[in-house]
């Protein structure tokens, strides 16, 4: 292989480990979510965001409230694919009060969430 193609390459494996390029500015694929059920994304730069309010493989923007060097903190305020996993509040007052906070996201979501997150801690102790 010529040393283009090899530094193309090792340029589209950067892209897809430190953030989608190929998105509009501002705009946040979220990859997963961490034990506080945020959506995490990653930045073009590699830079770490926690967003509030979404779930994995949606694309959104957020309204960052909290910046530290290797991440950032914030809360949806858009939703441009939404995900499949998606579920729609049946409560009308859904979102004005702390009843039903967690219905958006399916229990099995949480369950696989759970299960991904003590496989992780395992493996960190040495323990399969």
């Amino acid at each position: 292989m010529s040393k283009q193609k090899d530094s193309t390459r090792e340029e589209q494996t950067q892209e897809i480990i430190l953030g989608r390029s190929d998105l509009p500015a501002g705009w946040l694929h979220i990859d997963a979510l961490d034990m506080e059920a945020q959506g995490i994304a990653r930045r073009p730069d590699g830079k770490v965001v926690f967003v509030e309010g979404a779930l994995p493989f949606e694309m959104v923007t957020a309204n960052v409230h909290r910046k530290k060097n290797n991440w950032e903190a914030g809360v949806v305020t858009a939703i441009h694919r939404e995900s499949s996993q998606r579920v729609r509040p049946g409560c009308p007052h859904f979102g004005q009060c702390a009843s039903g906070r967690e219905t958006a996201r399916p229990r099995r979501q949480f369950v696989a969430l759970g299960q991904s997150q003590a496989r992780e801690l395992t493996a960190a102790h040495g323990r399969s």
